[in-house]
């Protein structure tokens, strides 16, 4: 799986167990939020997602312990301007695992679709998997898409 991620410029979805037909209408997506390029390239994706299947769009993001909700909200705002039409809410956990915590929400909130951007290095472009998503892959309740590229965005039409 690893190198399919590392190697494919279109998304990546695991699907780890049997999910049931009415869990696949993705009303409600959560995207896991680094500040990465990456991660801009999944807010991107699970944004059109949240278009063409009328979602809920939920943006994650791990804070620090002196990171307050609120100003974890602002850098999220600043960071993806939500397009107009979507139904999408914040939520900003702080914690030192942030799989752990994604999955705990993602059972909570029964998400139907959990999208992420893995990992790059600025310096060489090079992509390797987190262990963010390695763990939220392998553990998930529902399907988990990785994006790692800017063309990853382009596969969903309207």
């Amino acid at each position: 799986v690893e190198d399919v991620i590392m190697h494919s410029t279109s998304p990546v979805m695991i699907v780890n167990r049997f999910i049931p037909k009415e869990k696949l209408n993705f009303k409600k997506i959560m995207v896991g939020v680094d500040f990465s390029k990456s991660c801009k390239y999944a807010c991107e994706f699970a944004a059109k997602l949240a278009l063409k299947y009328n979602s809920k769009l939920s943006f994650f993001h791990m804070s620090s312990p002196k990171e307050s909700e609120k100003e974890g909200e602002e850098k999220i705002q600043k960071f993806y301007k939500t397009p107009e039409g979507i139904e999408y809410e914040y939520k900003i956990w702080a914690g030192t695992q942030p799989y752990t915590e994604i999955l705990k929400l993602a059972r909570e909130k029964e998400i139907d679709l959990i999208v992420m951007g893995s990992h790059t290095r600025d310096e060489s472009e090079r992509v390797y998997v987190g262990s963010a998503v390695e763990h939220v892959s392998a553990e998930s309740l529902c399907p988990v898409v990785i994006v790692t590229h800017p063309d990853a965005v382009l596969k969903i039409e309207k």
